[in-house]
């Protein structure tokens, strides 16, 4: 079932959360593990990102995660996960429950509650 996992991390603590679960899921299942950050503006810093990538990336590795990949993608960020998630083929999204939205997030729902509500394959939400 875990062969093809997609972690969507944007540098909340919930999501550092989930790159952990997912690392250690993908590990113990020999699944490929592949790390998205949507940067939802045109203006945020694609820096940030990769600086992120590879603080999970750390992790992965030290959980012995065998297949790792890492993407950047613009847009909104749900929709972007979903898209990501069946263009790749992708069998589970691992993400946190709370990220660092602002309250827009609050009054639109969460991207993890988009994400679970209209994705094709299962999805995982950490505290």
């Amino acid at each position: 079932m875990f062969n093809n996992i997609l972690c969507a991390v944007d540098g909340s603590e919930c999501a550092r959360n989930a790159a952990k679960a997912a690392s250690i899921l993908a590990a113990r299942c020999d699944a490929k593990l592949t790390f998205l950050v949507v940067i939802a503006k045109k203006g945020d810093s694609p820096v940030a990102a990769e600086t992120l990538l590879n603080e999970v990336k750390a992790t992965a590795q030290e959980e012995g995660v065998a297949i790792l990949a890492t993407e950047v993608k613009t847009g909104q960020p749900a929709r972007s996960i979903i898209d990501f998630a069946d263009k790749n083929h992708c069998d589970t999204v691992v993400m946190g429950t709370r990220g660092l939205g602002d309250i827009g997030g609050l009054l639109l729902g969460s991207v993890s509650h988009k994400v679970a509500s209209h994705s094709k394959c299962a999805v995982v939400t950490v505290r």
